[in-house]
């Protein structure tokens, strides 16, 4: 991998951007939108949570997990 030495903070920034595209990088850039919309559908529950059992805890995960598939 080359190193480059700009002169300016303005040439740094023009290197970095992409302006030969081609099928491999509309792939990478579809791929990169799929991941963020599995990520965005992710919900964590906020908070601490205590369960008086394992049963319960397992129970309220899996009541969850339901939930988040529909």
């Amino acid at each position: 991998m080359p190193v480059y030495r700009y002169t300016t903070h303005e040439a740094a920034q023009k290197a970095l951007w992409h302006t030969h595209t081609d099928h491999q990088y509309f792939q990478q850039v579809r791929s990169l939108f799929d991941l963020a919309a599995r990520l965005k559908a992710f919900r964590v529950k906020r908070g601490v949570f205590k369960y008086r059992t394992f049963e319960e805890a397992s129970r309220e995960r899996m009541e969850e997990e339901i939930n988040t598939k529909k």
